[in-house]
């Protein structure tokens, strides 16, 4: 029986790749890996600064607007409807609370950002432990690029403050734990808490947490002891969660039947793990390397498998685990409705899980010899030490050309500014929103917006509960920020959006009372509408 890969590329790599025989080849290798540790240094680097210092997402507002109404005792989907679980909320009142600002949530999305490579580095530590330094150091380098990669594809499509960047780091950090599959019950507990971290940020996580389980654990006791266990756990942890928070009953009967029979009403979810070409389309779009090495990753283990010459049974369990998981890999990403790159972002603990996979099969003894296999790890390396170049070229090109690293939330906050001061000025205690949804002002100011549907998206107007929500504010506000684009009236005209035309136009004037007068909102498409009863 062949000795595992590592004990194969003892004198190999101590001769070739960190030798010091001087030769050609030699600096070569450590050149290329240099400049690949560098290019990843690089998207790292870039990734932290525009994670503190640029525009966080429009939907943060949102979670900021729930999280300042939690800091003042309202509750989310009772007071404030957002379809998201209860973690991002609890993050943003934590911002608000500490730091009276975003800077709190800011430096949470870096941290969620900079411990991605230091778990594939663990990750890849756990799989490489047995072999000697010299090895190590060529494995850890590829688990860095690979994790500086990955976290710069999660900040691309998932940062500023996106549900979906922290909870795969909760699943990423499962990943993990599962590649020492000792079932104690310290490991059992902390593997609990993992899952139901990541469900708490968004619940699709439940299929990465899957796929890790299917793909890492190599026994059906495992399976049990380190997944299904914990899952249990997770989900009873969730619901206390929910209890403590008073809104298990809202989430039982309003979330979750808007989430399952609204949001994903349109197309059966079985079909949304067939739709490969929009999964593959942003993949090549963010770069065609790492859709590469996502597809290498995924079928590479069965070759390997192949070329151990294991038994026939072994390989089509290996590959029937492999289509398992890629055919859920697509699923996650659909399971929200409408489809974006962030929801991609479901799916980086299972790339994770691939790489791992490959990592363990590269290792693993054969059953007789084979140079296959020492073939094939040089360019396994080669296409990782690729990873960050294409990233990055398209980074640099994106901030030479102009590229700003902060926009729209200055002009919304300033706005915030301007209506706090009007509302203060009248005694008013909350305001109404109204028009179009991308706008961040509802999350900068300390006056709540009116509520539980305080903002509109197409598919809110499917939920009666709702839309009646919005319609009795409008009677009752006192002063509403109205916000819409030149087609707005004409794009929205439907039976709700017609009573809620109809109500300003018979209640509200843009002529200021008394109490805000020489007040003004300066901002493109705001306009700021007070009820006729203010007037003198």
């Amino acid at each position: 029986m062949e000795a595992p890969l590592g004990e194969c590329y003892r004198d190999n790599m101590r001769k070739n790749a960190f030798g010091a025989n001087g030769d050609r080849k030699t600096v070569l290798f450590r050149a290329c890996f240099f400049l690949a540790i560098v290019a990843s240094s690089l998207l790292l680097l870039i990734a932290f600064v525009e994670q503190f210092f640029g525009d966080l997402v429009q939907e943060a507002a949102i979670y900021f607007a729930v999280g300042r109404g939690i800091t003042r005792g309202f509750l989310p989907y009772i007071d404030f409807f957002e379809s998201k679980p209860p973690g991002i909320f609890l993050v943003s009142a934590l911002s608000i609370l500490l730091s009276h600002s975003a800077a709190f949530a800011r430096l949470a999305q870096l941290l969620v950002i900079a411990l991605l490579p230091l778990l594939v580095r663990s990750g890849t530590a756990s799989i490489s432990s047995d072999l000697p330094k010299r090895q190590c150091s060529v494995f850890f380098a590829l688990a860095f690029i690979t994790g500086s990669v990955i976290a710069f594809f999660t900040a691309a499509f998932a940062g500023g403050f996106q549900v979906e960047s922290f909870g795969a780091v909760f699943a990423c950090a499962y990943a993990v734990l599962l590649l020492r599959p000792i079932a104690s019950r310290g490991r059992i507990l902390l593997a609990s808490l993992l899952i139901f971290l990541a469900l708490f940020f968004k619940e699709p996580f439940i299929l990465s947490v899957f796929v890790l389980a299917v793909l890492l654990l190599p026994t059906p006791r495992a399976f049990l002891r380190l997944y299904l266990y914990p899952q249990v756990l997770a989900l009873c942890w969730f619901a206390i969660a929910l209890g403590l928070l008073r809104v298990l009953g809202a989430y039982t009967t309003l979330y979750l039947p808007f989430m399952l029979f609204k949001r994903l009403a349109a197309e059966p979810l079985w079909l949304q793990g067939l739709r490969v070409e929009r999964v593959a389309i942003t993949l090549l779009d963010f770069s065609w390397v790492f859709a590469l090495f996502v597809l290498t990753c995924m079928f590479l283990p069965v070759l390997l498998s192949a070329l151990r010459r294991d038994r026939i049974r072994k390989i089509s369990f290996t590959l029937l685990r492999i289509l398992l998981a890629g055919y859920l890999l697509i699923l996650a990403a659909g399971t929200t409705g409408n489809f974006s790159g962030r929801h991609l972002v479901f799916a980086v603990p299972m790339i994770l899980g691939f790489f791992f996979l490959t990592l363990r099969n590269f290792m693993a003894p054969d059953q007789k010899p084979s140079h296959w296999k020492k073939m094939l790890f040089p360019g396994f390396a080669a296409l990782i030490l690729l990873l960050p170049i294409e990233p990055l070229t398209k980074e640099v090109n994106h901030l030479l050309s102009g590229g700003k690293l902060s926009g729209y939330w200055l002009t919304d906050e300033a706005v915030a500014r301007d209506l706090d001061l009007v509302l203060d000025r009248c005694h008013v205690e909350r305001y109404l929103y109204f028009g179009i949804s991308n706008t961040s002002v509802f999350g900068a100011t300390k006056h709540l917006p009116l509520g539980p549907l305080f903002f509109l998206e197409h598919y809110f107007l499917e939920e009666d509960r709702l839309t009646y929500s919005m319609l009795n504010n409008m009677k009752r506000a006192e002063v509403v920020l109205f916000k819409y684009e030149e087609e707005f009236p004409q794009r929205k005209r439907t039976p709700f959006y017609n009573q809620m035309f109809d109500e300003m136009e018979k209640n509200f004037v843009t002529t200021p009372p008394l109490c805000a007068e020489g007040l003004t909102i300066d901002a493109e498409n705001y306009h700021l509408l007070f009820r006729k009863s203010l007037l003198p």
